[in-house]
């Protein structure tokens, strides 16, 4: 039991930090929030300019799969369907902050697609182990 949810750990922040490589990648740590806060004490701080990436599922849906499988991979932890749903609506209404806050990201429906089809994915599979114990 503790190693399944040592290999769902290390597999959640795998997939997290994997993302975030990308994500620094892709876009680049000049117009970073934490990069200008550091910035101002430490001027000389090394940015990292962002890399031209013409693959769009790469540049713009990538990063958002691998987040919410490592937040859905943590939520499994917890062993009960209704975190699922939580996990869902929090990555939701992330995306729907982006819309009003431009410096949060970029919203676009196509994500919250993604994250749909990645919630239904792990419920079927979810609702499908309970059928085999």
């Amino acid at each position: 039991m503790v190693e399944r949810y040592n290999n769902k750990i290390f597999c959640a922040l795998f997939l997290i930090v994997i993302a975030i490589i990308i994500f620094i990648r892709i876009h680049g740590t000049e117009n970073l929030v934490i990069t200008k806060i550091i910035r101002q004490y430490y001027p000389n701080f090394y940015i990292i300019k962002p890399a031209q990436i013409n693959n769009k599922f790469i540049k713009n849906y990538l990063v958002d799969i691998l987040w919410f499988s490592s937040f859905l991979l943590f939520t499994s932890l917890l062993e009960k369907s209704f975190y699922y749903y939580v996990a869902f609506i929090i990555a939701i209404l992330l995306e729907i902050l982006q819309f009003f806050c431009k410096n949060l990201g970029t919203f676009d429906l196509w994500d919250i697609f993604v994250y749909f089809v990645l919630f239904i994915i792990v419920m079927v599979f979810k609702k499908h182990k309970h059928l085999r114990s």
